[in-house]
């Protein structure tokens, strides 16, 4: 949860920095959707009426959690924006249509700028986003666009044809703006962890034992950590190193034996893997 206007007015005008290339890990671009198979990845594991913490990033797998019947979602990342722009696209489904997420229409600022001052927020979360919009397009008028990256290879929702029904099933999230491999506390665990590939971007052990740490520490005694195999084939040694370090001793590793081809290559990935407790 963002606390106060003087601090969306400071993630407002940090937009500047990503202007100019010198973003922070806390201010930096969003992805507007995933490049991840969520259909082939959700249908290895079941979130229906359970506990879910995810990663917030482009908002696909929560939305897609609350889809599936998931009885709460909390979310966090290290980026700050995500947060925001997960108001900002959960609008865009109920009043204009997924295509909005697509690059050309985020050009379209003054569409967008008419939605973010016209919509009825219904809760606190809701207001600080909305404060947050109407300040940025007050502030870059035409630069809609540079907040997002643009990225090959997206895959279409899961629920790209039942927007209504999503929209039903959309309940408030709780964001806590954290590193994964920070040390934090959160008191409550969770049936799911939704981690996207963010261990296969940890290439220090440190990172990696920390992680390790908080995601045992989260998950309730039948719990599952699930991770998305986005890398490249090459980035095989860095991955069985993950591996070994998160399961010394306190995790256990199931590779979903499912593969599928990736849209920027030829490549055949595994869907993805879990951790769960020993």
């Amino acid at each position: 949860m963002i606390d106060n206007l003087s601090e969306v007015k400071n993630d407002v005008n940090k937009v500047l920095e990503l202007i100019f290339g010198t973003g922070t890990y806390t201010h930096r671009v969003v992805y507007p959707s995933t490049n991840e198979n969520l259909e082939a990845l959700f249908s290895n594991f079941s979130v229906k009426n359970k506990d879910v913490f995810s990663v917030l990033a482009s908002s696909d797998q929560v939305f897609t959690s609350f889809y599936k019947g998931a009885k709460e979602v909390d979310t966090f990342d290290i980026n700050k924006y995500t947060f925001y722009y997960h108001y900002l696209r959960k609008w865009l489904i109920n009043y204009y249509g997924e295509e909005y997420i697509k690059d050309e229409y985020f050009k379209d600022s003054d569409k967008l700028r008419e939605l973010v001052n016209t919509i009825k927020v219904e809760d606190e979360n809701e207001k600080v986003a909305q404060m947050f919009w109407i300040l940025y397009f007050n502030k870059y008028d035409k630069l809609t666009n540079r907040l997002f990256i643009t990225t090959s290879g997206i895959y279409d929702s899961v629920y790209k044809d039942d927007l209504e029904g999503l929209s039903k099933k959309i309940k408030n999230i709780k964001f806590y703006n954290l590193n994964l491999a920070s040390r934090f506390k959160l008191n409550k665990k969770y049936d799911v962890l939704i981690v996207s590939n963010i261990l296969e971007c940890m290439h220090h052990p440190a990172q990696l034992i920390a992680a390790r740490d908080n995601i045992e520490k989260l998950l309730k005694k039948d719990g599952i950590c699930v991770c998305s195999h986005v890398m490249e084939g090459k980035d095989h040694l860095l991955h069985q190193n993950e591996v070994e370090i998160m399961t010394s001793n306190i995790l256990e590793y199931e590779n979903f034996n499912e593969k599928y081809k990736s849209c920027e290559s030829d490549f055949k990935r595994e869907v993805g893997y879990v951790y769960k407790k020993k």
